[in-house]
């Protein structure tokens, strides 16, 4: 029965040795296999390991056999789609320093050495990275509140200029039924439905604290979150209107990034094109507008022209 175990053991250690220390350009041979067992203290025979690699092989892993050796193929994920995963980790800024680093870690942990180098090698913290260490465990108790259908309490902050804390309320608790989790513009954010004002709303979670859960399960309205966050999140968040433009081409690609390749194109010349929109005339819209320097022109509404000519005149007015 010992026996039988050991060699359920060393199979399953050859298995992780073939999938940490070895790839398509680093193949391992019985001889080095044998090598990490022997660290492990399972010595073994030659033949033995071919026997474990070809059991593995029926049993669906994807090992390939070479003259220099055997090789994990294709691990649960990739090279290309792990760096997508850490650059993810890394560029997010309500993950902390050191659940970044704990991420990263798990991550290299899904490849082989030779690959996980590779993920370590363009590391870098981004400085805007939240401190508060508590964002997981909300993070947790928001979903654990979402599949209960249940309201949650929480305290908001913002931040002095002294860099402190300073809730809002007078350190009142907030009510909140909250319906989704939201990664929007570099943050994250909890959907939900306040009854005090009878709407739905959004907080930032890494500016919440000190979250409870109620034991008060609610019926939950219909709730669209594509609609809530186009409207909410969007750059030109509002009532839609008709805007005509006219575009220089040196903007094509910003034009089809910001209103996607179907946007209505009615005219071009050798410089520019015409198109034709659905927006909110709204401040961030006119401030998107007066970033190309003339680049863009409206052509109508003429309440739009009249709007971009105020506020390019209260900038001026500002540096007078």
């Amino acid at each position: 029965m010992a026996n039988s175990e050991n060699g359920k053991l060393k199979c399953l250690k050859v298995l992780e040795i073939l999938c940490k220390h070895s790839n398509e350009l680093h193949p391992l041979n019985a001889t080095k296999i044998n090598d990490y067992l022997i660290e492990q203290n399972l010595e073994s025979e030659r033949k033995s390991i071919y026997r474990d690699i070809n059991v593995l092989k029926k049993a669906g892993f994807n090992i390939e056999s070479t003259r220099e050796g055997a090789y994990m193929n294709d691990l649960l994920f990739q090279l290309p789609e792990l760096k997508l995963l850490v650059d993810a980790v890394l560029s997010s800024s309500f993950i902390t320093p050191k659940k970044t680093g704990q991420l990263i870690q798990k991550l290299t942990s899904l490849t082989n050495e030779y690959d996980a180098i590779q993920l370590n090698r363009h590391l870098f913290l981004s400085k805007k990275k939240t401190e508060n260490e508590k964002i997981f465990y909300f993070v947790d108790s928001i979903q654990q509140a979402i599949n209960q259908n249940t309201q949650i309490t929480f305290k908001y902050f913002d931040y002095t200029i002294k860099k402190e804390k300073k809730y809002r309320r007078n350190s009142n608790r907030y009510l909140l039924l909250p319906y989704a989790l939201l990664w929007e513009n570099q943050q994250y954010y909890c959907i939900g439905y306040s009854f005090k004002y009878n709407d739905f709303v959004h907080y930032r979670v890494d500016r919440m604290d000190d979250i409870e859960i109620l034991n008060d399960p609610q019926e939950k309205i219909k709730f669209d979150l594509d609609e809530y966050t186009s409207k909410v999140f969007g750059m030109f968040a509002g009532e839609d209107e008709s805007v005509t433009l006219v575009v220089d081409k040196s903007l094509t690609n910003v034009i089809f990034d910001t209103f996607s390749k179907d946007v209505l194109i009615t005219h071009s010349d050798e410089n520019t094109f015409t198109i034709h929109v659905k927006v909110s005339i709204s401040d961030p819209f006119i401030a998107w507008l007066l970033q190309f320097k003339g680049k863009i022109k409206v052509i109508e509404p003429f309440s739009l022209i009249e709007q971009i000519k105020q506020h390019a005149q209260d900038i001026l007015n500002q540096y007078k």
